[in-house]
């Protein structure tokens, strides 16, 4: 009879381990919200639930896949609706599928009643699409993902081709705000960008750029170098993304050092 008890111990110990060292797999649906996840580790105390290893939260409509987030650690706030990654991954996608941007940091916070996500600490945005590859870099950033808007504070970005052979234009702003339907970008406060391939460059206080249509817009006033040298000072502008087809609209005046009277 010992020898039995001894053997049944034997088992049981080899049982729990292997349930201790296999992936868990768990789904949730919570509205739109699925949680899906690949762990070792998953602890539930209260209202907090934690998982570590290869988590994937994704948000769908009709089926139709909107965002996904992928982290190595999730803690869930069931109180506060609210959910912390570490780090946060966060993909975008389109209507057909495909995906329209990313967003990477080493930390990310969801409010799910709010319909936000927040992402923290060295936050990287890239996002490809009419043959550009803009790169964005900042401290902060708010996406509110029902409607389609993501914020910036401040904003450091970079528009590469496709391939991220040419860089073609530094855009640098206080603040940014991304209408993800529109594909336009908003930028406020020290507004700053240049062509790094002929050195021109625009600074104002409030612009619009239209990544579709590659035109720059303003209604503030602008100082800007053209790609001959030359300083124009006015009010209102519009440009080409490359600020070589552009047009100041009024109270124009400057300095002309290069000048083809021909």
């Amino acid at each position: 009879m010992k020898r039995y008890l001894i053997i049944l111990f034997i088992i049981v110990l080899i049982l729990y381990s292997c349930s201790r060292d296999r992936p868990k797999r768990l789904s949730k649906i919570k509205g739109n919200l699925n949680l899906q996840i690949d762990s070792i580790i998953i602890k539930s105390k209260g209202k907090v639930f934690k998982a570590e290893g290869d988590v994937l939260l994704y948000n769908s409509i009709d089926n139709i896949l909107l965002w996904k987030i992928k982290t190595d650690t999730l803690i869930d706030y069931q109180d506060k609706k609210k959910s912390v990654f570490t780090p946060l991954e966060l993909f975008y996608f389109d209507s057909t599928g495909n995906k329209l941007l990313d967003i990477k940091s080493q930390k990310g916070i969801l409010l799910k009643d709010r319909y936000i996500i927040i992402a923290i600490k060295d936050v990287k945005l890239n996002l490809v699409a009419e043959n550009k590859h803009l790169k964005v870099k900042t401290d902060s950033l708010v996406s509110f993902y029902k409607k389609y808007i993501t914020k910036a504070y401040p904003l450091y970005a970079e528009v590469y081709d496709k391939n991220m052979d040419t860089l073609y234009l530094i855009v640098k702003a206080k603040f940014a705000l991304l209408k993800q339907d529109s594909m336009k970008i908003y930028l406020k406060g020290n507004v700053f960008v240049k062509n790094m391939l002929d050195s021109s460059f625009l600074k104002t206080e409030n612009l619009i750029y239209s990544y579709v249509e590659d035109k720059i817009v303003s209604s503030s006033k602008v100082f800007f170098r053209t790609k001959e040298g030359n300083f124009i000072e006015g009010e209102g502008f519009v440009s080409d993304r490359n600020l070589h087809k552009w047009k100041i609209l009024r109270n124009i005046k400057g300095k002309f050092i290069n000048v083809d009277l021909e």
